[in-house]
């Protein structure tokens, strides 16, 4: 048993466990631009009708950052600012999107609960930020919201 155990780490030390060696990456360069949008409540459009199912909230902006290059072959990724209550203070910091919003209100004997989920969307020379409501209540317009884009190519 001890033969077979020295042999088998002796082959190990010799054989290795490493694969081939991969081809060498071309040298360059990445590009990445950071870019905000505040998307004002009176800038909400409303997809649909108002407390339809399925309706939701956007606002488009035309953004020349995002060519069919980029498109094809860049990322871009979302963030919303949120201000959220960290200790005795209250901090803004970026979520990633999608972001979900949990809220509730009570008037004493009844509970109203619903979440709000913030996402985005992107083509060709255009970024969508959208909201949705999980009880589809869009007579409400959503508040002021700041976000960020991350483009690299």
């Amino acid at each position: 048993m001890r033969r077979i155990l020295i042999l088998l780490i002796g082959i190990m030390a010799f054989v290795g466990c490493e694969g081939p060696r991969g081809y060498p990456g071309e040298d360059g360069y990445i590009d990445i631009r950071n870019l905000t949008f505040t998307v004002y409540e009176k800038d909400w459009q409303l997809s649909g009708n108002v407390n339809d199912f399925g309706s939701y909230y956007y606002c488009e902006f035309r953004v020349g950052d995002i060519t069919n290059y980029v498109y094809e072959n860049g990322m871009i990724t979302g963030n919303i600012f949120i201000t959220e209550r960290i200790g005795n203070s209250n901090v803004e910091v970026q979520k990633p999107l999608p972001y979900t919003v949990y809220n509730g209100t009570s008037d004493g004997t009844n509970e109203v609960l619903w979440s709000e989920r913030y996402s985005y969307e992107i083509r060709p020379g255009y970024i969508t930020f959208m909201v949705y409501y999980s009880d589809f209540y869009t007579d409400t317009l959503p508040p002021t919201s700041d976000f960020r884009i991350t483009i690299a190519w």
